[in-house]
């Protein structure tokens, strides 16, 4: 799958291909990277702040190799996740 496959997606090339950080940048340099900009790139707007979700989605760019599966199972997790804190509270309820 080539690199720009999220090109006619606007918010997921721009946030994860443009404004993830990842391209000539070391490792350390990167979580600092995240935590010091905007979650739109300045040429966007430069709207926003959500370093944690920059984090995940860079952490899931560099495991997955910029392949579409590894935000599609993170976001399994996460909704299964949540379902069964719904249900534990429903339960103490």
């Amino acid at each position: 799958m080539p690199k720009d496959f999220l090109k006619g997606v606007r918010d997921e090339y721009d946030v994860i291909v443009i404004g993830s950080g990842l391209a000539g940048m070391t490792a350390a340099n990167i979580l600092a990277h995240l935590f010091a900009e905007t979650y739109w790139p300045t040429e966007l707007g430069g709207d926003g702040y959500r370093p944690v979700v920059m984090s995940l989605f860079t952490l899931q760019w560099a495991a997955g190799g910029g392949a579409p599966w590894i935000f599609h199972l993170v976001n399994i997790v996460l909704a299964v996740a949540t379902a069964l804190a719904v249900q534990w509270c429903a339960a103490a309820i």
